[in-house]
This record gives C-alpha cells, structure tokens and sequence, in this order.
C-alpha cells in the first residue's frame, strides 16, 4: 500500500454550509470554488489532484493525515484506503473518480444551524454563536469573528445530482450546527429513500431532538452510525452546551443507543470539563451499545484549553479521573492517553485568557463557574490580585468572581 495515496479525491464529496472547495473536513486549504457540486467534482484541480496521487505523489491538502501516521496514529486517509481500496475494490480513474461517475461518500454540513451554543465551539457551526457574537463584541473578538461567510448551501441541482441515480452511494455523513433540526437534512433522505438506496447514514448530534421524525428514519435505514457530542455529566454538560438540559439529553443518548447500529461519543477535554471526568467516564461506561469515545484536547478559542488552569488545580482530578475503574475500557483509549498527557505536562497558560472567556459567557447567560466547580474560586483569587490596578478589566473581574453571590 503507498504511503501517500488516499482515494477520497476519487470517492468522497465534502460540503460545508459556510465554506467549500476542501478535499475533505481536514484536508488543508481549499482547492477549488465552483458553481455547484458536479464542476467541482469535474474541475480540473480535481483530476490533478487525482493524477498526482495515482502517481504515488505527496499533496500538500493531504499532510495532516501524513502527520497522524507519522506519530503512529489512525488517520482519514487509512479509513478510505480500507474502505475503498481494500473492501469495495473501487475502480479509480481522473476524469471522473470512480466507475460511479460521482462521488459514493458524502460530508454533508448543510449549515451552522443549531440549538445550542457550545463554549468551545464557535459562530461558523453555531448559529447561536453567531447570534452572540453580533451582539457581544468581546466574544467576536475571541473568535476572529467578522461575520459569516456567504452561505454556501447545497443547490436542488446539487442534491440531485449527488443523490438521484447514485446506486453505488456507501455513506452519507450529517453534521452541522445540529442536524436533526435542519429540514435540509430530511430533504435529502426522503430522496435517498425514494431511490431505494440503503447508504449508512452517519449523524453527528448534540442528542436534544431526538423526535418521531428522527426514530422513523433511523429504523428505516440498514446500518446508521450516531456520534453523540456529550462533553460532560450533570450540570457541567448545560454549563458548556447551553442552554442544554441533561435529563432530556440522558434520555434521547438512551434511545438512540437503541436504535442506532453504531454508536459513539464525541467529547471535547476542556478547562470547563476537567473537573468532571470521573463522573463523565462512569456514566458513559454504564452505556454498554457506545463503540468509541473520540475525544479531542481543544486549543481554541483562546482560553478554553485545559492547560489555562492551574496545575495544582488540574492534578487532582486528572488524578481521580486516571483512577476511575473504567478508564480501561479499550473505548476510552484515546481519552486515557490525553489525561496523562496533561497530567504529566508543565505547560500552564495565562489564566487570564480563561477568565476572560468564562466572564463574557456567565455574564450574557447568567451563569456562574463556581457553582460548577467551587474548588477552582482559591485560584482566581489569587489570580485577580496579582492583576494590575491599571486594568480595564479588573473590576469586572473582581464583581463577579469575588462579589457576585452564586
């Protein structure tokens, strides 16, 4: 097998509801901006693209898979190899990818639509957050936010010529903004359904709408794979995905791990979670139907990063969580390894930045950190004296974390 050739140019389609002209969700850069989806598939980057990777030549959109293997990691490009290269034996060609004559895996993220408004995500896939940071300049800041893009959204033309005839289409993944609550969404499976196709049909979803709607397509359809976004139990769970409500949220993960043939948990490890991780591995465990749980360390927007809390603060429960008796239950593999990641680092980065995200969400949703986690208040004490008397945002500071009754 070469260590360059990926097939998703030949088999993959990627759109996203705010940006297009990607090779995949994580290929680097855009390569090609066309009217609609069938000239982008046509283009005549794209036949290079492919023309280069038949050549066994390394491509720049390609790199952070050649990064992830060189660590020794899984990566996109090894999941395509095997899906497409390996099982389907699919036929490659330049014109026009495969002897489909479109593509059979699609990456649908049809708008940044949601319900929620995630803390660590951000205005380009939360139009919560879009709805935010028009009003909050702070926060627009944080985000590099200047407005969104022109919608990209996917053309009826676009969607027929994807959908309609399509016999060989192996996979159709959702994501968003939430998916569940985007019409867009149901258009195209009726459509799929009207082809008689049976595609797996991945969603990716923050578990708050699981309607009639919803349960009927997903008894319908073979084989479906739902990635739950959970980034914490209890309260620490509303205190992120607000405004969210666990009981509902418990509730709908329960039956779509009923419904659902392939089920996992998307979770981001966050300054606003590292306090719950023992609680939120011995809930996920009890979930006997969840395959993996893909966790990520988030880095971005600025102050959101584990590593802004103090290590003495971070340690403990890094340590409880370590010692949960299910951390080795092979699906919190990826977790584990990033616990003692950050268990074992020095890094520790100006908690101001921490603070000065937390203060601008509490304020707006009338929220409050310490009711989340009170052992945390001892260290942004210490934190706020240390802060010039010459800063703007000191008595703000000192208001809600040292005044405000919570």
């Amino acid at each position: 097998m070469s260590d360059v050739f990926c097939p998703a140019p030949f088999v993959h389609f990627y759109n996203r509801g705010t940006s297009s002209g990607k090779l995949c969700c994580i290929a680097k850069g855009k390569i090609i901006h066309s009217k609609s989806a069938e000239d982008t598939w046509s283009s005549t980057k794209y036949k290079n693209v492919r023309q280069n990777l038949l050549d066994n030549k390394a491509i720049s959109e390609c790199q952070p898979c050649y990064d992830q293997e060189k660590l020794g990691n899984t990566s996109d490009r090894l999941y395509y190899v095997n899906k497409f290269e390996k099982n389907y034996k699919t036929k490659f060609n330049i014109d026009t990818g495969n002897n489909n004559s479109k593509p059979v895996d699609l990456d649908l993220r049809l708008s940044n639509l949601c319900n929620l408004g995630c803390r660590m995500c951000g205005p380009h896939f939360s139009s919560v957050l879009e709805k935010d940071a028009k009003v909050l300049p702070e926060l627009a800041e944080k985000y590099n936010w200047e407005g969104q893009e022109p919608n990209q959204m996917l053309t009826d033309e676009d969607i027929n010529w994807l959908i309609n005839n399509n016999r060989n289409l192996r996979r159709i993944k959702f994501l968003g903004g939430e998916p569940t609550i985007m019409n867009e969404m149901y258009k195209i499976l009726d459509m799929v359904i009207e082809n008689k196709l049976q595609p797996i049909i991945t969603i990716t979803t923050n578990c708050t709408n699981v309607n009639k709607r919803f349960i009927e397509y997903l008894k319908y359809f073979k084989e479906s794979t739902i990635n739950m976004s959970l980034d914490g139990f209890g309260p620490t769970i509303e205190y992120i995905r607000h405004p969210a409500n666990f009981p509902t949220i418990e509730k709908n993960a329960n039956i779509i791990s009923e419904l659902a043939t392939d089920v996992n948990v998307n979770f981001v490890v966050q300054a606003y979670n590292i306090h719950n991780l023992d609680d939120f591995i011995t809930w996920i465990s009890k979930n006997k139907k969840i395959r993996t749980v893909n966790s990520v360390i988030v880095h971005t927007p600025r102050g959101t990063s584990p590593f802004y809390l103090p290590i003495e603060y971070r340690k403990p429960f890094l340590e409880k969580a370590l010692n949960n008796k299910n951390i080795d239950n092979k699906i919190f593999n990826k977790l584990k390894n990033q616990i003692l990641h950050i268990y074992n680092s020095k890094e520790e980065l100006p908690m101001y930045e921490f603070l000065k995200l937390t203060l601008i969400f509490d304020e707006h949703r009338n929220q409050h950190l310490f009711k989340l986690t009170p052992e945390l208040k001892k260290y942004v004490v210490e934190h706020i004296a240390s802060i010039g008397k010459s800063s703007i945002i000191k008595p703000r500071f000192v208001k809600h974390y040292i005044e405000k009754n919570y």
